[in-house]
């Protein structure tokens, strides 16, 4: 059998060069491109003689893909698994290209963990919604900022309940010092005592003998009646 020639399309193959020559065909290799999936690979010629035999409309790739598709189940373009959804096949066998709701960020998932996205979110529906690994950590650290704003608001508002409470008793004990100030009973005044220059004066009353009065006391004050008050 003559070699493959550069551009020769041999079922779902196009030749594109020869690789490694050799005299035996189980030996000659060549790269070669995919109709199915455009992909470029290696094929040995005995390969792409079998082929030419047998012709086939899918790689070998692609036919494994669709095989084990129907025997594990597909997804279907834009079908929703709880906050993705399926934009295409991976590059992964078992692999589906996803976008995430949360910020149009797109992944790689097998079938197994969509479907456990998708329980998951129908378990959680009507609460949080599931977020990707980036939007997640955004939402943990500003979740926790606002609670770091919501605890220090607070302490302040201690700080300033403190504040009030004891200037308030500041002022309640004044008022009460003054109110029991007020309230107790008026010393009496002391005359102060002034010290005199000279002889100390007597009062006369202080120098009469026994049984002798003062007259003073003897006669009525004038304007006083005998007898009256």
């Amino acid at each position: 059998m003559p070699r493959f020639k550069n551009g020769d399309r041999v079922s779902c193959y196009t030749i594109l060069e020869l690789i490694h020559d050799a005299p035996s065909r189980d030996h000659r290799r060549y790269r070669v491109r995919t109709h199915c999936c455009g992909a470029e690979v290696e094929r040995m010629e005995s390969t792409l003689a079998e082929y030419r035999t047998h012709p086939k409309d899918k790689c070998l790739k692609c036919a494994q893909n669709e095989a084990n598709s129907k025997k594990r189940g597909t997804c279907g373009y834009l079908e929703r698994f709880g906050p993705v959804k399926v934009v295409g096949r991976g590059e992964k066998e078992g692999y589906w290209r996803v976008v995430w709701d949360c910020c149009g960020k797109e992944i790689e998932m097998n079938r197994k963990y969509l479907i456990t996205l998708r329980a998951k979110h129908r378990a959680n529906l009507g609460g949080d919604p599931e977020l990707c690994v980036s939007c997640a950590n955004r939402a943990r650290v500003s979740r926790y900022q606002e609670l770091m704003a919501k605890a220090k608001a607070r302490a302040q508002e201690r700080r300033e309940s403190i504040e009030s409470a004891k200037a308030a008793a500041r002022v309640a004990a004044r008022v009460a010092a003054m109110v029991a100030a007020k309230d107790a009973p008026a010393k009496p005044r002391k005359k102060p005592f002034i010290e005199r220059e000279g002889p100390i004066r007597v009062r006369q009353s202080a120098i009469l003998q026994d049984g002798v009065i003062s007259a003073a006391i003897a006669w009525p004050r004038p304007g006083r009646r005998e007898g009256g008050q």
